[in-house]
């Protein structure tokens, strides 16, 4: 499974996820990714060891998949080496490029623990834009919304440590298998967070009149300004 079918899975239905799901499903959740992370670690060991330097453009959810290290038992690798090359030279660099990065696996129980900081402030949600707490997070857009300081978001400093600790135990060639099992039972879990149709229907609506309403060009300043592209 390429890991950005999982990212892209666990967002479609935790964005519809109430506060209480999320909540209860944020440790095993955090964990898990945490556990991805250190292979994240491991694999940019492996890559620096072998003097394997892709292209930065390649640096994607797709090109990392979720693979059997055993008959019950999975891990994470590197795939897509079209772009990569031998290069002594930059393989250092780029590997510290992926340590700096080591949020790449667990972001997205970032954005869980900010969404639960804005349900508990009781913050409004904008029911046109967002289905939920989970979706108003990721798409926080700090130009409209304002900046976020992460480290003040109840539990993000000690999972950005985890996050952290967990790639140099990966880095340092000791990354921990991951049961099969749970895999499944997270997958489980968030599935149990319903898909509502409908509402995403009202959403894309909503979308196309503001977008209807744009004068011609519009558009494509905003998302040039905030160095986005037109793939709405």
């Amino acid at each position: 499974m390429r890991f950005g079918e999982l990212y892209r899975f666990c967002f479609e239905h935790l964005k519809f996820a109430s506060p209480e799901e999320l909540s209860e499903i944020n440790k095993d959740f955090g964990e898990f990714l945490g556990k991805l992370t250190k292979w994240y670690g491991f694999i940019a060991r492996i890559m620096e060891d072998n003097n394997l330097v892709p292209t930065p453009d390649s640096h994607q959810h797709q090109n990392y998949v979720l693979c059997h290290i055993s008959e019950n038992e999975i891990g994470a690798s590197r795939v897509d080496h079209t772009s990569t090359v031998v290069d002594q030279a930059r393989c250092s660099s780029y590997a510290e490029f992926l340590r700096q990065s080591y949020t790449f696996f667990g972001f997205l129980n970032i954005v869980l623990l900010q969404a639960l900081d804005i349900a508990n402030q009781n913050a409004p949600l904008n029911e046109e834009r967002f289905v939920g707490y989970f979706d108003r997070a990721y798409k926080w857009d700090e130009s409209v919304d304002g900046p976020v300081n992460h480290l003040d978001i109840p539990g993000a400093d000690s999972y950005f440590k985890l996050l952290k600790a967990s790639f140099e135990q990966g880095y340092h060639k000791e990354p921990v298998p991951i049961s099969q099992e749970e895999l499944i039972a997270l997958r489980d879990r968030i599935l149990d967070v319903e898909i509502d149709e409908e509402r995403l229907r009202e959403i894309r609506d909503y979308q196309d009149r503001f977008l209807s309403q744009l004068p011609p060009g519009a558009l494509e300043a905003i998302l040039g300004k905030h160095g986005l592209r037109n793939n709405w």
